[in-house]
């Protein structure tokens, strides 16, 4: 009798610790909490409050997180420490430092609170996905119809002196800014693979939710959002056509090859509708500046001239890059890849990007279920390609929502020795909540 009232106290904790970092998460990638809820007055509390659950549950829960992980904070902790140094003398590179310093900052406390509540019980980072799932996704296809009835609402909050101001008055309906879009496109796959693989009724809602906050990157007129969506959403059929053999995978074969045979269809039916026109629209301005005039000076979002310019400068200082009031230039901010280069050269940049690729592989081998394999790809590999040309490798929204969908709920299996929950190592059948 006290072992099953001790198991469902632990149970209500683990739920409470998952829902406080959930709510932690959700600062960064909801509309709805970031702004309702202030940023970071949100986020600090909701961390110290799972942290005391986390505890409880696991008195060395942070120390055995820390002690399996060590050398991933300790690149990132390097990449700080020489961030933080060469911003500290700019006054001028305030943006740079919210980017490159507390971006970063924000990503490695998130990620020790993600590891550590992944050791308080077999199931546990099942549960803080389909939290965050839900949270994420239901915030953002509530903006589906303020997205629907006014196309381009989304770009009032960033880019203009009234941003904050339009920002705090969109949130409630669902509008967020760029980085929740983003950050939803790169998570596409592993949300969707994880809805896909949960029982009973969950799984319908979940489904639902994520094509509609889908739906809302697209309605977003987020140009580079929508195209990670894209991306994703491509690796994620790939996936779907390789989970089956035989007759069961031509068929599903076909009916991915179908929808894009008639892509140019679509193509000419989104130019029809003012919600997706927009796509259309730069598509083709891109297409026709960069045949005529080259990436440099064609691309008329700047991006591509911007790309070229730092690029050459990383000639010039090719190791260290820039450090402030010596040599180097700042960037502009718009390329995690040649933005990172220009900075800190290839020492800073080559630590952030390893200490990106030990967490992958510390996911890649700890993943019971193949699907979350999968979906593990998907996400880092949209991650990396995306950031050649948009500024989102040290974004803490779409670094702290990869975590949570990735990082994998064997910590407990492992210690005692068995699969869990999760599965068999083949991968085979769904899991429940």
């Amino acid at each position: 009798m006290n072992y099953w009232l001790t198991r469902s106290s632990d149970r209500i904790l683990e739920t409470a610790a998952a829902g406080f970092l959930t709510l932690a998460i959700l600062s960064f990638v909801s509309p709805q909490v970031g702004q309702l809820g202030h940023g970071l007055r949100t986020t600090i509390p909701a961390l110290m409050i799972s942290a005391v659950f986390i505890l409880y549950l696991n008195r060395s829960a942070f120390s055995e997180a820390l002690s399996e992980y060590g050398m991933v904070f300790v690149l990132g902790l390097v990449f700080l420490m020489q961030a933080f140094a060469r911003f500290m003398y700019a006054t001028e590179s305030a943006n740079l430092t919210h980017t490159f310093v507390e971006g970063p900052l924000l990503t490695l406390v998130t990620l020790l609170w993600i590891l550590a509540y992944s050791r308080t019980s077999n199931g546990a980072m099942r549960r803080l996905r389909t939290m965050l799932l839900f949270g994420w996704c239901l915030s953002l296809a509530l903006g589906v119809p303020t997205l629907l009835d006014r196309p381009g609402v989304a770009r009032t909050t960033m880019g203009n002196i009234f941003a904050n101001e339009n920002a705090a008055v969109w949130a409630p309906f669902g509008v967020g800014e760029y980085t929740i879009y983003t950050a939803l496109g790169v998570c596409f796959a592993p949300l969707l693979l994880h809805a896909k693989n949960l029982n009973g009724w969950l799984r319908v809602p979940a489904i639902a939710l994520v094509m509609l906050s889908a739906v809302a990157v697209i309605m977003s007129t987020f140009t580079m959002a929508a195209a990670i969506l894209v991306l994703s959403f491509t690796g994620t059929l790939f996936v779907w056509t390789l989970e089956v053999d035989g007759i069961r995978r031509v068929l599903r074969s076909m009916l991915v090859v179908v929808p894009l045979a008639m892509l140019p269809l679509l193509y000419n039916a989104a130019g029809e509708y003012r919600q997706t026109k927009f796509i259309v629209d730069k598509f083709e301005r891109l297409y026709e500046g960069l045949s005529s005039a080259g990436l440099a000076k064609g691309d008329e979002t700047q991006r591509g001239e911007w790309f070229v310019e730092e690029m050459e400068e990383v000639w010039n200082e090719p190791f260290l890059g820039y450090i402030p009031h010596v040599t180097g230039v700042r960037g502009h901010g718009h390329s995690s890849l040649s933005n990172s280069l220009v900075l800190f050269g290839v020492f800073g940049t080559g630590v952030w990007i390893v200490f990106l690729l030990k967490m992958f592989r510390a996911s890649w081998n700890g993943s019971t279920l193949v699907v979350e394999r999968y979906g593990l790809a998907i996400g880092y590999l949209v991650l990396f390609l995306a950031g050649i040309l948009n500024p989102i490798w040290h974004a803490q929204a779409s670094l702290a929502a990869l975590f949570v969908m990735t990082i994998p709920d064997v910590a407990m299996d492992q210690a005692e020795g068995v699969i869990g929950e999760a599965g068999n190592d083949e991968g085979q059948g769904a899991y429940e909540y």
